[in-house]
């Protein structure tokens, strides 16, 4: 009794810190542009006509950022209109895709569209604070402390996402949960949460995949019931439809949209961002270089605890898939932190429940030390940047 006492004290904890750092960010970044929640979207002249946007949209750089899009999807989330309210969405049909964090920030505004900017705040803040939740609860069921869960929440790419009202953030969360309930056995519960991640960015599919053949491979030799394969079928068959939806709506296949822009030969990309990298480096400014290796020793410490880790082996067969999609990932990606700390979130998100699925408590302060170092500078660095 006393045991689970302590463990939801520290999850507590955990959510806490989560939320005061992150609180602290937010209005960091607020403060510094007069209390302007419009800057989180980053709106540019090239897609937001300032004549006809919004009222009280600020539209401040040449070309705008991704959440943007999300914004004018957040103001009427089943348009089938490639310019309204003065924005042109860039690819109508690859936005669309990630439909949840606009159909979220919509309600949680009331249908208000001078409220939008405030809730697409506010869905990310509440979704990383249940991802510290879903993290923590996660590192006890591998009898860690729940404090070492925050290396998940304190992933630079989730601050990347929300300080620029993107659906990253949403889309982790929910994948952590579902990855929760997974290892709880919850698997019903799990492959909802698990389609609604997919709907919310659908690089997710991966994992779903990864867990749905596992589970057929098991039923195949007898291990497991069909019905779980089933169950574990369900964030396909979300995916399925939404992309038969857009289809009909736009003519054209989402999943395939951006696909071309995206992929390149295997490593090129990222060699030239090391080697670019360090040539930063030798002239004093080394941060980007860091957070290149920062990466790659996270994927090599999951790669060592790659088979000692209790995870799912569904978890570790799509955590092989994320990692072979990096390899092949183009210069769109592999240019600056803001795009492959992103890119490469579940890659390292999965690797990060991989580490912790080793239960050696040794391991994890190596872990955790230098992820909230690089969070620490990248969080003082976005409350002035665009």
């Amino acid at each position: 009794m006393l045991e689970r006492i302590r463990g939801n004290t520290s999850v507590v904890a955990a959510v806490a810190i989560t939320a005061l750092l992150y609180g602290v960010v937010i209005a960091g970044r607020l403060a510094y542009h007069n209390w302007d929640p419009s800057f989180f979207v980053v709106a540019g002249h090239a897609f937001c006509d300032e004549s006809s946007a919004p009222q009280g949209l600020t539209i401040f750089t040449p070309y705008g950022y991704d959440g943007q899009f999300y914004y004018r999807l957040a103001l009427d989330p089943l348009t089938n209109q490639r310019v309204e309210y003065g924005i042109t969405i860039d690819h109508p049909a690859y936005r669309q895709q990630r439909i949840l964090y606009p159909v979220l920030a919509r309600i949680v505004a009331l249908g208000a569209n001078s409220r939008v900017p405030w809730s697409m705040i506010m869905v990310n803040y509440l979704a990383v604070c249940g991802l510290a939740f879903s993290a923590a609860r996660l590192a006890g069921l591998f009898a860690m402390p729940a404090i070492y869960g925050l290396v998940i929440p304190f992933f630079p790419g989730v601050l990347l996402g929300l300080v620029r009202d993107l659906p990253d953030p949403l889309a982790i969360s929910l994948m952590v949960f579902s990855l929760y309930l997974l290892h709880s056995r919850h698997i019903t519960f799990a492959a909802c949460m698990l389609a609604l991640a997919v709907l919310t960015r659908e690089t997710v599919i991966l994992l779903a995949a990864a867990l749905f053949l596992h589970s057929g491979w098991r039923a195949l030799r007898r291990q497991s019931a069909w019905t779980e394969s089933v169950r574990l079928a369900i964030p396909l068959a979300a995916y399925a439809a939404w992309q038969l939806w857009l289809f009909a709506r736009w003519g054209i296949l989402a999943a395939a949209a951006a696909s071309g822009s995206l992929l390149g030969f295997p490593l090129h990309a990222a060699g030239i961002l090391l080697i670019e990298a360090s040539r930063t480096a030798l002239g004093l400014h080394p941060f980007l270089l860091v957070e290149v290796l920062f990466l790659g020793a996270m994927v090599l410490l999951a790669a060592i605890g790659f088979i000692q880790s209790a995870v799912d082996p569904g978890v570790k067969l799509a955590w092989l898939i994320y990692l072979a999609l990096a390899v092949f990932l183009s210069r769109a990606v592999w240019v600056e932190d803001w795009a492959f700390m992103r890119g490469s979130e579940e890659l390292i998100v999965l690797g990060l429940i991989i580490v912790i699925g080793v239960g050696e408590r040794r391991l994890l302060p190596i872990v955790f030390a230098p992820t909230l170092a690089i969070w620490l500078a990248l969080a003082a660095r976005t409350m002035i940047a665009q």
